[in-house]
């Protein structure tokens, strides 16, 4: 462990997310077959289901995708590093704010340099369950976010 990482959590692929994926782009795709469209548009809307499904798999690490975020750490100044499946890293992140329940946190990470944030998903099933919980206790404490 590196010196001044107070947290990191391996992200994997998680099950949960993919068969959320599968169910919303079934349920669009029997949708698209009960409207009264022409098949031209049916085939051109069906093209963009498959198309938004090969997308998010490759998002969320179901499809090959060097860019897919594999872990996250936190050293002791609250600043966020990531690393990604190509061996890269971006480092001196900033919680801007995050969503947290029982299976998943989503965490809005900033940095200086980039004037959008970076949302990254991680759902229970995909990181260890100790180490999940204890990013959910850190994220709801009420003193993180007052700290400027």
């Amino acid at each position: 462990m590196q010196q001044g990482i107070v947290f990191h959590i391996q992200i994997g692929r998680s099950r949960w997310l993919l068969f959320y994926l599968g169910f919303i782009h079934a349920v669009m795709l029997i949708t698209l077959l009960n409207l009264a469209i022409s098949s031209a548009w049916l085939v051109f809307c069906i093209s963009l289901l498959v198309f938004s499904f090969i997308y998010s798999c490759r998002e969320y690490q179901w499809l090959k995708n060097s860019k897919v975020v594999k872990e996250i750490k936190r050293d002791a100044s609250g600043l966020w590093q990531l690393e990604y499946l190509n061996g890269k890293t971006q480092e001196e992140l900033k919680l801007q704010h995050s969503f947290v329940s029982v299976n998943l946190v989503i965490l809005h990470l900033k940095s200086s340099s980039r004037w959008s944030c970076l949302p990254i998903v991680i759902l229970g099933d995909a990181v260890d369950k100790k180490l999940f919980r204890q990013l959910r206790v850190y994220l709801k404490d009420p003193k993180l976010f007052l700290q400027g």
